[in-house]
């Protein structure tokens, strides 16, 4: 374990006793009921006093790391957002418009297109969608 960017963000952390104290109020009181608690104490420590304290313990030392060194570049998922795209692209109308200049594909497309408009509205709806996305609206 390290600490990371010097762990200066405090750590929420509770005593035990004070945690039970907590639960059994919230079960005597009926105004607890239907309410959140946050459940801490009073004392703000960091996370670099918590992980020093607990490795002092067992005698060990924590190394410090910057968390941008621990984020890598992301990896680029090339397989699996090209065939996300790839219907998009395929079903688009700029696509579709240059490949009706094929005899055979504006065949294809017409006798495809009949069949599409013979299934049930939902069933319609359901495909735009999956295809199309949802439809956004401007603010």
């Amino acid at each position: 374990m390290a600490v990371v960017d010097g762990g200066i963000n405090p750590c929420n952390h509770v005593y035990i006793d004070n945690l039970m104290e907590a639960i059994l109020l919230s079960l005597w009181k009926p105004q607890a009921i239907g309410q959140t608690f946050f459940i801490t104490d009073r004392d703000v420590v960091s996370w670099e006093q918590h992980l020093h304290d607990h490795a002092a313990l067992v005698g060990a030392l924590l190394p410090s790391v910057r968390a941008a060194d621990l984020y890598g570049k992301p990896s680029e998922r090339m397989w699996r957002d090209t065939f996300a795209t790839l219907p998009r692209v395929l079903l688009s109308g700029e696509l579709r418009s240059v490949l009706r200049g094929v005899p055979l594909i504006r065949t294809l497309e017409e006798f495809d297109y009949k069949r599409f408009l013979a299934l049930p509205t939902d069933v319609k709806q359901r495909i735009r969608l999956k295809i199309n996305g949802p439809q956004r609206f401007a603010k």
